[in-house]
């Protein structure tokens, strides 16, 4: 669970006790914090409890269906356990918000919305955040002095993104968890700045991935068993360099306005976005292979075979929904995929330097 919520000064906030707001997905948090609330990722509450479980259980008893998404009544136990008075709910990110909002809405809680526009337009995000920005009571003048403050929280993130495949200093879920944190930086930006630097300073000590090691991407939302899943691909010889859902969460491109920023996005606009910008960072960091995740009942995910013909490279999917561990069977499947990428990488590696050894002879 997130611990030692901040209530200390940032922003407009300065001086004023900060009220914690509940979000259902990535929002511009700097219109939020502006407005003297602290936003708390629901989402990432569920993801890093020891027992997600009895948030789904307290859901279903109170009318969730049994076969609907997991994520979805966690974030709702969340919620209520934490005693949040307000939510903010994000329209059009997921279908299942149709229930999950009225259910909020049923238990006492005020709930807000924000939607992105259709097309990643500054000029419509404008719009979009300026609307976000009346109905909580503040301005947009306040939100990008935020911005500014959270500006070294998230480039310590991505400092920690690049280090992750440029240098192969970082794992897999040191990259997940730092930049999945950015989306709310688990209650307090300044404690997430210290704890960043902490994780720089004892990576730079490191020794380097081995040129063995296959390079993996993971595609989609962060999964339950995201921890099991991180540490069995090390077991097995493998390193994720690239996490695209949590790497969107860090702003990787900021611009240098709340507009732009929120405009450079992936998730929230069209699919061809999305897969040019997978692509881009495929290639940038030499991935032989990826992991597709499929979260049950979820709208929002990738096509497989879409990704596949995109990618054109060995991809895996994997689907999941109230699975709190990776199974035998993802295990042995997992094995398989990695055996097939070596294979192929290994392939494409004599093939490489046939070619090389023939140019030099034809010099």
């Amino acid at each position: 669970m997130h611990d030692g919520w901040c209530c200390a000064t940032i922003g407009a906030s300065k001086g004023v006790t900060v009220e914690k707001i509940g979000i259902t997905a990535q929002v511009p948090i700097e219109v939020l914090i502006a407005a003297g609330y602290w936003p708390v990722d629901l989402g990432n509450v569920f993801l890093a409890d020891d027992d997600p479980g009895r948030f789904v259980q307290r859901a279903e008893e109170d009318g969730f269906p049994i076969r609907s998404c997991a994520r979805t009544k966690g974030i709702y136990g969340v919620c209520l356990e934490l005693g949040l008075k307000t939510v903010i709910g994000v329209e059009g990110n997921c279908a299942s918000n149709t229930l999950l909002l009225p259910m909020l809405k049923s238990q006492g809680v005020r709930v807000l919305s924000f939607a992105y526009p259709d097309q990643a337009n500054q000029l419509l995000v404008q719009k979009k955040l300026e609307d976000l920005a009346e109905q909580l009571g503040t301005t947009l003048h306040r939100a990008e002095s935020v911005r500014e403050e959270l500006s070294e929280a998230r480039g310590l993130a991505l400092q920690i993104d690049d280090l992750t495949w440029s240098e192969g200093l970082v794992n897999g879920w040191e990259n997940h968890k730092s930049l999945l944190d950015t989306s709310d930086f688990s209650g307090s930006h300044i404690r997430y700045c210290d704890e960043a630097r902490q994780l720089l300073q004892m990576v730079s000590q490191r020794r380097p991935y081995s040129g063995d090691c296959v390079r993996l991407a993971y595609v989609g939302a962060p999964a339950l068993f995201a921890w099991d899943l991180y540490h069995f691909l090390e077991s097995e010889g493998a390193h994720v360099v690239f996490n695209e859902t949590q790497r969107q969460r860090a702003i990787p491109n900021p611009g240098q306005s709340l507009a732009e920023q929120y405009a450079s996005l992936t998730r929230p606009y069209l699919i061809s976005h999305r897969l040019r910008d997978i692509t881009a960072e495929l290639k940038a960091r030499r991935v032989d292979g990826i992991i597709h995740y499929n979260q049950a009942f979820c709208g929002r995910e990738l096509p497989a075979m879409l990704l596949r013909r995109t990618a054109g490279m060995p991809a895996i999917t994997l689907d999941g929904n109230d699975e709190y561990g990776l199974g035998k069977r993802a295990k042995v499947r997992l094995r398989h995929f990695l055996e097939v990428v070596r294979r192929l990488r290994d392939s494409e590696r004599k093939i490489s330097d046939f070619l090389r050894s023939e140019r030099r002879v034809e010099r």
